[in-house]
């Protein structure tokens, strides 16, 4: 979604976090704070390549904003949400 990446790239994560964090730092205890912290601090802004597009005058922000062209919203983190269980070595 606006990344600049083609379809076929591999996931990005979140902003704000780095792949691999999840049990490493991130859990299902604390994910709704990394979600919330997102919403606040990226959800709604532009895109890395939506702020090209603006510098360089070809759509305003207005304009990318009513399109929807925008980072969007994380929802909530489900109900029950757990950890996964790391499998010990044999």
């Amino acid at each position: 979604m606006g990344s600049g990446l083609g379809s076929n790239a591999p996931a990005l994560p979140v902003l704000g976090t780095q792949i691999g964090q999840f049990m490493r730092g991130t859990n299902a205890g604390n994910l709704q704070n990394v979600i919330n912290t997102y919403n606040a601090t990226y959800a709604g802004t532009l895109t890395p390549a939506g702020t090209v597009l603006v510098r360089n005058g070809v759509m305003t922000s207005a304009d990318m904003t009513a399109m929807g062209w925008v980072m969007p919203a994380l929802p909530n983190v489900a109900p029950g949400a757990v950890n996964f269980t790391l499998a010990k070595e044999l």
